[in-house]
């Protein structure tokens, strides 16, 4: 028997804010594809609102999906986006794929983010959901994305005991080495175990050696008991299929190193090691591309 689903779209919404998708809004964009297209039981979007927590049908999420994938140019031709124009220009030595320098880019608050935030919201329909209270009984609150692990946003559950809330922590990495992030990371991933001990019924996560560290963590917040499920991540139907290469891209050897630019993921070693090659080798040495945020940078030597 399947149960209904009350789904958190925090994320999904600041990943409208965003404009680019991260990887993690990847992963949320394709639990929303999949499940609000399949589910047979009933399934709503859950959201905190000035009005309190809501919850929304299915259409009128379906119809924010579609507006989200138009922000993020999900489905504009295959290499019509500009950052893939400016990858295009460096291979050919007709410019340097480098992104915006900080300084042009808008001071706080970030205006374009929050005007497609809502349109994303708006675009969907007008009506401001039903209050969570509605949902049915044994619903399964699932909160996939990870930015809604906060003791407002599941205060509600506490009233409706009947509700069993899934979370997926996708790693513990600001706890295990808060060297390597911000302050700000360690705070707020602290506070998402926190909420997580004290409000979820189970855990997802994308791998077992994740699954070790949230353990650890839920162990230290007294609950060792909660079970830790680790499950493979959705893959885009994009990359199912052979794709015809890329006539410019292809043209030399490349490696591609695809995501967020933070020091913990050590690009700097990489771009040593290339300078190596290039000292060694000259042209003939494969291309580097390193792709990601912060912004949407992507950089090509």
């Amino acid at each position: 028997m399947h149960r209904p689903i009350a789904y958190n779209l925090v994320r999904a919404v600041l990943g409208a804010a965003n404009g680019v998708p991260r990887g993690i809004d990847r992963i949320d964009f394709g639990y929303i594809c999949d499940l609000f297209e399949s589910w047979p039981a009933d399934l709503f979007g859950v959201l905190p609102t000035p009005w309190g927590v809501r919850i929304f049908p299915r259409d009128r999420v379906l119809r924010a999906r579609d507006t989200l994938a138009r922000i993020w140019k999900e489905r504009d031709p295959r290499g019509a986006d500009p950052a893939m124009e400016r990858l295009r220009a460096a291979c050919t030595g007709q410019g340097a794929a480098l992104p915006e320098p900080p300084g042009s880019r808008l001071p706080l608050p970030d205006v374009p983010g929050v005007l497609r935030a809502l349109r994303l919201i708006l675009g969907a329909g007008p009506g401001i959901g039903r209050p969570v209270e509605a949902l049915p009984e044994g619903t399964i609150h699932l909160d996939i994305g990870q930015r809604g692990l906060t003791a407002a946003a599941f205060a509600w559950t506490e009233r409706r005991p009947d509700v069993s809330s899934v979370v997926m922590i996708h790693d513990v990495i600001p706890l295990q080495f808060p060297e390597l992030v911000g302050r700000h990371r360690v705070v707020a991933h602290a506070a998402a175990m926190d909420v997580t001990a004290r409000h979820a019924k189970a855990v997802l996560t994308s791998t077992a050696a994740a699954a070790v560290g949230i353990r650890a963590e839920l162990a230290l917040r007294g609950r060792a008991d909660l079970p830790v499920h680790a499950l493979g991540l959705p893959i885009d139907d994009l990359f199912r299929h052979p794709a015809e290469p890329d006539p410019v891209v292809a043209a030399r050897p490349y490696f591609v190193a695809c995501g967020a630019i933070e020091p913990r993921k050590n690009h700097l070693l990489l771009v040593e090691v290339w300078t190596r090659l290039v000292a060694a080798r000259g042209a003939a040495a494969p291309r580097l591309v390193i792709a990601g945020s912060t912004g949407n940078a992507i950089f090509a030597t």
